[in-house]
């Protein structure tokens, strides 16, 4: 067991958070974890504060601003309060303690009001259950999100993969990577398990049992410590975290893909028959299950709330996602026993329509904009080395070659 504390791993820093953990005593400060936030916040009000409020009235002309503001407060104020039962979720105590003076701080030092403490805490799940069906918001499509992959057996033995798809008007890449490094610098030396998350959604949702904002995945590094705990730890919590599928792996190579589009399912995939496990964002594998099933029904209602065609970005979009999943599960399926490592990332790192990569893909003539892989990266834990491809920062090279850094 590591004595690290659980730590979420930005590495490439624009690219979808990473998480990872291994046990430790208790939530960190949650004083000092304001301030960090505080700090993020100060450095750009607008981008963190009001961009997205902006892009919301925007394409909803018929709402009113004071009352989107007003519905997103009382949401956040309900959630705060709605603290989980003691009894049903032991572990939880001493987490709402710290997410309740977490708020508490986070509003004192970054100075916010109320609804500015709600768009940063409680703004998504408040468009999800509430804002998008209740006030008629009619929402623009989203950039399609990621895909991971894990494979036990390489030439270069195990390998983690993943794209995380960006903002290009946010999109900064990372320094060049070391040549070569110590092996104790290596993220893989440094947890017992990792989570590669993909977004996953639906324009509105059913709004779960329970509401409060309670950091599930920081609370499984306190309380699991392999990939089947990480499981076990993360159904009980089911009702509390979604809106994305993940990739779990441990440091004995065990992995599990959850696909969670909705809080209110949980669906586990365990590894195909040569262990490999994927998971891939904004889509259902199979909508036969009871998520699947829940996830095309609210599709079709946002659909027959706004009266929309069937030949529309909409519908495009989420087509596209889901012939990502197939290209993902048949490329997979598709290698030998034991394959390159490059061509695994090449399935990964080659520009769509032969890989997984997009360059400004429009899946539909109404698209306002393309779709980009703003970074690709790959570890081989055994090997002790990372891959990284990323995007330049006018947005319009994607490299041939990754850069690699190699840990002795």
């Amino acid at each position: 067991m590591h004595n690290t504390q659980s730590q979420t791993i930005v590495w490439p820093r624009t690219a979808r958070v990473r998480r990872s953990g291994a046990r430790h005593a208790g939530p960190p400060d949650p004083a000092a974890a304001a301030r960090a936030e505080a700090e993020r916040i100060n450095a750009n009000r607008h981008l963190a504060l009001t961009a997205r409020m902006e892009h919301i009235l925007a394409d909803a002309t018929r709402l009113d601003r004071a009352e989107l503001l007003s519905g997103l407060a009382g949401y956040h104020q309900e959630a705060m309060s709605r603290t989980p039962s003691s009894t049903r979720y032991p572990e939880a105590k001493p987490w709402v303690e710290y997410t309740l003076t977490y708020e508490r701080e986070l509003r004192r030092q970054a100075d916010l009001n109320e609804w500015e403490i709600a768009v940063l805490m409680s703004l998504d799940p408040y468009l999800m259950f509430r804002g998008f069906k209740g006030m008629a918001l009619k929402r623009q499509p989203v950039i399609e999100r990621c895909r991971a992959a894990f494979l036990p057996e390489t030439d270069e033995g195990p390998l983690l993969i993943k794209n995380a798809e960006g903002d290009l008007v946010i999109w900064q890449p990372e320094p060049p990577l070391p040549a070569s490094a110590d092996r104790g610098e290596f993220w893989w030396e440094r947890v017992d398990w990792v989570i590669e998350p993909a977004a996953c959604g639906m324009h509105f949702d059913d709004e779960p049992e329970e509401i409060f904002p309670l950091p599930v995945f920081t609370m499984a590094a306190e309380h699991a410590a392999t990939t089947p705990e990480v499981v076990e730890f993360l159904q009980r919590y089911a009702p509390f975290w979604g809106a994305e599928n993940i990739l779990i792996v441990d440091r004995q190579l065990r992995a599990m893909a959850i696909e969670k589009t909705s809080r209110n399912f949980f669906e586990p995939y365990a590894p195909d028959g040569n262990g490999r496990c994927y998971a891939s964002g904004m889509c259902c594998r199979d909508y036969a299950t009871p998520q699947g099933k829940h996830v095309r029904e609210k599709r079709d209602e946002y659909c027959r709330l706004f009266n929309l065609p069937d030949d529309v970005v909409d519908r495009a979009f989420w087509k596209l996602c889901d012939d990502l999943e197939t290209m993902l599960a048949d490329g997979l399926a598709a290698l030998p026993a034991t394959p390159p490592a490059r061509e695994v990332c090449a399935l990964f790192a080659t520009p769509y329509p032969t890989g997984l990569c997009y360059d400004n893909y429009i899946c539909h003539p109404d698209q306002a904009f393309g779709a980009n892989t703003v970074v690709t990266y790959a570890t081989t834990p055994n090997a002790g080395r990372y891959y990284r491809w990323q995007r330049s920062l006018d947005g319009k090279t994607w490299p041939k070659e990754a850069e690699v850094c190699r840990y002795k």
